[in-house]
């Protein structure tokens, strides 16, 4: 079990791995959600990527903090850890799915060169 006293320092030091992830996707919401006007559809796709990835950052420090705090057997960390990860991998999956549908919708072919004669 760990205390009330103990969590601090646990989320302080998760927050020194995730944290520039965390502000980057932050950043990435921010600048899609101010850009939802002029390019609707690719802000949109950003906004959702930047959007799971932070839900996946997030998630694991929940996931950290009740683990450490359940007072489970070793087994059932396992067994939950193994679950937690393959979650957070599809959620990264389907986030940098959608950062790069964001990349390529709405994109107008380019003209063909001019002939020459």
């Amino acid at each position: 079990m760990t205390s009330n006293s103990d969590l601090l320092p646990m989320v302080l030091h998760w927050l020194m791995y995730a944290g520039p992830s965390l502000l980057m996707y932050t950043v990435g919401i921010i600048i899609a959600s101010t850009q939802l006007t002029r390019y609707p559809k690719p802000a949109l796709f950003a906004l959702a990527g930047c959007g799971i990835h932070a839900l996946s950052t997030g998630m694991s420090l929940m996931s950290f903090v009740f683990i450490r705090s359940s007072g489970w057997a070793g087994s059932q960390i396992g067994t939950l850890m193994t679950a937690l990860s393959l979650l957070s991998s599809l959620m990264h999956m389907v986030g940098f799915g959608l950062l790069f549908a964001a990349v390529f919708v709405s994109r107008q072919a380019p003209e063909p060169p001019p002939e020459l004669e």
